[in-house]
């Protein structure tokens, strides 16, 4: 009689404890050496796109000084906004930004259309100027999805101390019914001589134009900056346009203020504080001020040596350095150059080439860059290792 034997199969054991353990710990230890990594790559990637976004807004910039002899939009003016009328400073003050004037070359010919128009039929002013804009926003910037935000900011150069980091105020000169604005532009108001608007015009690439319905004279000697006088002056390849800024506000519709149809310095430029009140020119030998005293192509634009932009020695400078504040900052109080990029910010020269500029650069290289003729008064030379 033949007897079947049956083999049982042994019973499978689970993991030890300590088994446990170890693969929980290569796990870890594998993600700790990956997810940064990782991390690294995506902040790369928005750094990228933040720096697409910005070539793209230069191209259009490029387009438009095309169509228009050579010069660069107008920080604020040349049209008026008539839907977005009732804003602050009333019905004849609301003057159009740079960033409205680039929408015809950014595909956006018909939002430029309507927010000129005082029948809007059935999308309200607050709805357009409300759109959300991709190619103005940074996608490291955390309001990048708020209504009309814009992180790109243009250069208006020098901006006196008292006004820099105040209540948000239009861009226009003080005087002409939008409250004690001060744009910019040295430590000299708005020019009271030849010499002193050569001086003004010296800084910044953005200039306030007159708007046909306003009444109002934003920039009574007609200066602009074209790209030519950039070439003659510091250069295109050392004469910043853009930069970035998160603390600019979104648009508001109450205020009708905020965004990228804003007319006010913090929402829509960035600027170096210099030391002074309006109306009165500080000489050269103030730490922070703008010399003037000299006259003529003498006038200096040398600011303050050792220079503090941080204000950190109490000169009354403001915070106007990169990044400064960046946790604490007022939204549109804030017109310095800031963003999430690590220790850096995307920016654009006046030739069309991007790049990034280090927090911690240099004070008196980065108000040199800032500056668009300079040289010719009085400011050093710069030489490309300087940035």
């Amino acid at each position: 009689m033949r007897v079947r034997v049956t083999k049982q199969k042994a019973a499978r054991g689970g993991f030890t404890l300590i088994e446990l353990l170890v693969v929980i710990s290569i796990i870890a230890t594998l993600a700790a050496l990956i997810l940064p990594g990782v991390q690294n790559a995506r902040e790369a990637a928005r750094r990228t796109q933040c720096l697409n976004n910005m070539r793209n807004i230069n191209t259009a910039i490029a387009t438009y000084t095309t169509s228009n002899r050579g010069n660069l939009p107008p920080l604020v003016g040349g049209v008026d906004l008539n839907s977005l009328q009732t804003g602050t400073g009333g019905a004849d003050q609301r003057f159009a930004p740079w960033t409205y004037h680039l929408l015809p070359f950014l595909d956006q010919q018909g939002l430029y259309d309507r927010l000129q128009d005082t029948t809007l039929g059935t999308q309200s002013a607050d709805t357009l100027a409300s759109t959300v804009i991709e190619v103005f926003n940074c996608p490291d910037n955390p309001a990048e999805e708020s209504p009309g935000n814009l992180t790109y900011v243009a250069n208006a150069g020098y901006m006196l101390g008292d006004t820099w980091g105040g209540i948000p105020a239009p861009v226009a000169p003080g005087g002409v019914g939008q409250g004690n604005a001060q744009h910019i532009v040295g430590a000299i108001d708005f020019p009271e001589s030849a010499d002193d608007g050569r001086a003004m015009h010296a800084t910044g690439a953005f200039w306030p134009s007159d708007s046909p319905d306003s009444g109002s004279a934003l920039n009574p000697s007609g200066l602009r900056t074209t790209v030519d006088g950039i070439s003659r002056g510091d250069g295109t390849t050392q004469t910043l346009l853009l930069s970035e800024n998160l603390n600019t506000r979104p648009y508001n519709t109450t205020t009708n203020q905020g965004g990228w149809t804003s007319d006010m310095v913090g929402d829509i430029a960035f600027t170096v504080a210099v030391s002074g009140s309006a109306g009165v020119a500080n000489d050269n030998s103030t730490n922070g001020g703008v010399g003037s005293s000299g006259g003529g192509e003498t006038r200096a634009l040398i600011i303050g040596d050792p220079l503090d932009l941080d204000n950190s020695g109490g000169e009354g400078l403001r915070d106007s350095a990169i990044n400064a504040n960046l946790g604490t900052a007022v939204n549109g109080t804030s017109p310095r150059p800031s963003s999430l990029h690590p220790n850096i910010v995307n920016v654009m020269y006046a030739d069309g080439h991007g790049g990034t500029l280090n927090q911690n650069i240099d004070a008196s290289v980065y108000v040199r860059l800032v500056s668009q003729n300079g040289n010719r008064f009085g400011q050093g030379i710069l030489s490309d290792s300087d940035f």
